[in-house]
């Protein structure tokens, strides 16, 4: 009877066809590592560190002789989560901003769009709750009145 044989060669007598495509895939996942990190630099994820650890300044969405409608996207203690939320709503074309209160003492920020008129607002927040369909701040905003 004939011995059938095996045709795997070792690998020390492989002709390096593993070893050129383990060498593809490691340098493929180092200019994949290059890559994010030139989008993060140059910005590409649309937040600006500058803004979003500058100093709170008190901003009062409203001009005070100003009675009007916005509408309020999130109300958080963060301030760093406050001014990203903010800058991505600005950067997306509206108006925003933070108004800084506190309840129990402790600071609440609070990121508002506006000031429209009463149709405007719910016009715009019900574009945004279809535009960010997945976003928690959205989904919970709503149109608040500020009388002037």
């Amino acid at each position: 009877m004939l011995r059938r044989q095996n045709h795997l060669k070792p690998l020390f007598k492989q002709n390096g066809s593993a070893l050129k495509t383990i060498l593809i895939i490691l340098v493929g996942i180092v200019l994949l590592g290059l890559v994010y990190k030139y989008l993060e630099r140059k910005n590409f994820y649309g937040f600006s560190t500058k803004t979003i650890t500058s100093p709170i300044q008190k901003i009062n969405p409203f001009k005070d002789d100003f009675t009007g409608f916005g509408v309020q996207v999130v109300a958080t203690t963060s301030l760093t989560e406050a001014k990203k939320v903010m800058n991505k709503f600005a950067l997306d074309g509206y108006s925003s901003f933070i108004v800084q209160t506190s309840q129990r003492g402790s600071p609440l920020y609070l990121v508002r769009l506006g000031p429209y008129s009463r149709a405007e607002a719910i016009a715009v927040n019900d574009k945004i709750k279809r535009r960010y369909k997945k976003s928690p701040y959205v989904r919970k905003s709503f149109v608040i009145f500020r009388e002037g």
